[in-house]
């Protein structure tokens, strides 16, 4: 029989927590709320994962952040999204388990 550590009963509820923010995000008709509520999100799937030493999935999520708060705030550009894009798939690569 395979019993959860602390550490891993603590990361699954909170990944139901996340689970729910992320669903309830995509109620929100208005985008910057939207835009907050998955910024939120993001945050808490970070803490999972950094729980649970998930860390490429976690610079995921951190490049997600960076990406929605540039949203946020009408700072969007092709070139911004590129950088994005390939930091994602470098840090990404690099951390991979």
């Amino acid at each position: 029989m395979y019993l959860m550590s602390g550490i891993a009963i603590t990361a699954e509820i909170i990944s139901i927590i996340a689970m729910i923010t992320f669903i309830y995000s995509t109620t929100l008709k208005n985008r910057k709320k939207f835009v907050i509520v998955q910024i939120l999100f993001l945050v808490i799937d970070g803490v999972v994962w950094l729980l649970k030493s998930g860390f490429s999935a976690l610079i995921q999520d951190l490049v997600g952040i960076a990406r929605n708060i540039c949203i946020y705030f009408n700072k969007q550009t092709k070139i911004l999204d590129f950088i994005f894009i390939s930091l994602a798939v470098i840090l990404g690569l690099i951390v991979i388990d």
